[in-house]
């Protein structure tokens, strides 16, 4: 009970993504040696992380969890096993643009969903209104990306204002290239990466 807000963004843990590029490409390597293992080795860390994330979140905390839709229904069900209080549907985060470029038999998604959850009880509101649960911000040019998936930090910054207050600690237990632990310092949260 001594983090008020969780925001992450696991591996992907599916095997397909192996198929999508091309395997001379840079971004490719990047994200097979970074984001794809087994589904099973995947569902494993998810079984023993998300009784921690509870267990560390204060009550009433927000938890957000970046996934990919083949992962959503076997999460929402752990994640509720787990004690949270889970929305019905995902945070749309429309992105404008695919992260890589498919090269094969795959259409490629221009959206990421965000499961968002409260350890309970319901005491804490959002405190920034979102019209919508489509949020619309562009994903940041490849040029500029430490890593080939990293969040922009609008984004971030705009869960993180929404679901801490300055000085609250946010947990990001995937920093990958720690973009949500920037975001959160330039508003003045703690932050554990």
């Amino acid at each position: 009970s001594s983090i008020h807000m969780l925001l992450t963004d696991p591996p992907f843990g599916l095997p397909e993504i192996v198929d999508v590029g091309s395997h001379g490409d840079a971004t490719y390597n990047a994200i097979s040696s970074t984001n794809v293992s087994t589904e099973d080795t995947v569902m494993k860390v998810y079984e023993m992380l998300i009784p921690e994330l509870y267990r560390v979140l204060v009550d009433g905390g927000h938890f957000y969890m970046f996934i990919g839709m083949g992962w959503y229904t076997n999460l929402s069900i752990m994640i509720r096993d787990a004690g949270f209080l889970m929305d019905d549907l995902p945070i749309i985060w429309w992105k404008r643009r695919t992260s890589m470029i498919g090269k094969d038999f795959h259409y490629m998604s221009a959206y990421e969903a965000i499961i968002f959850a409260q350890k309970p009880p319901r005491v804490r509101r959002l405190l920034k209104s979102i019209p919508n649960v489509i949020v619309d911000i562009p994903s940041m040019a490849p040029q500029i990306r430490a890593h080939p998936l990293q969040k922009p930090l609008e984004l971030l910054k705009l869960l993180i204002n929404n679901s801490s207050c300055v000085g609250e600690t946010v947990l990001d237990c995937f920093a990958g290239s720690g973009a949500t632990l920037v975001a959160a310092r330039q508003i003045h949260r703690n932050v554990i990466g």
